[in-house]
């Protein structure tokens, strides 16, 4: 069985987060994200089926890992103070291909590339339409790798994390 075989096993979380008062939000603002948002637990989201990209990556992660496959996450951050522009994702080296594997973007599948920076490549061409952004500036652009986060960081504590991880040159 290959590694997409295996992602189809997990369940499909649908996109968005509980707020401490256990409502949820898919579509919420900057401001009202930022103040309420927290990484939840892999149980969490597997009971709720609710999450953002950093849980669906937390949650491939804890799948691969008990098939005894390590996957490395990346985010992609688009470092704008006026709009939360990040993406994480999952992806698994095998077999001399690299393997996307997070599921929440609505147009790129889970598939199967030379490089992951033909993944990254691909992500971030898709991120004026993705985040509406007119006139990106690739500058502002960062990817980092990091390592499984601690369960209930905010948002910025989250942001802050990964920023003292590897930064990945993607232009490459």
């Amino acid at each position: 069985m290959n590694p997409l075989e295996l992602l189809n096993n997990i369940d499909n979380i649908k996109y968005g987060f509980k707020d401490k008062y256990g409502v949820v939000h898919k579509n919420a603002k900057k401001d009202f994200f930022l103040s309420n948002y927290h990484i939840e637990s892999d149980e969490v989201i597997k009971k709720e089926l609710i999450g953002t990209c950093i849980e669906s990556v937390e949650l491939i992660r804890s799948f691969f890992k008990s098939h005894n496959l390590d996957i490395d996450s990346y985010i992609i951050y688009y470092d704008n103070e006026e709009k939360i522009a990040s993406h994480t994702i999952a992806v698994l080296e095998f077999n001399n291909k690299f393997y996307y594997l997070e599921k929440s973007l609505v147009n790129i599948e889970p598939s199967i590339y030379n490089s992951l920076n033909e993944i990254l490549n691909k992500l971030i061409k898709e991120y004026p339409r993705m985040y509406k952004i007119k006139d990106l500036d690739k500058n502002k652009i960062h990817v980092y790798k990091y390592y499984k986060p601690k369960y209930n960081l905010t948002y910025k504590e989250f942001i802050d994390y990964v920023k003292t991880c590897e930064e990945i040159d993607w232009r490459v």
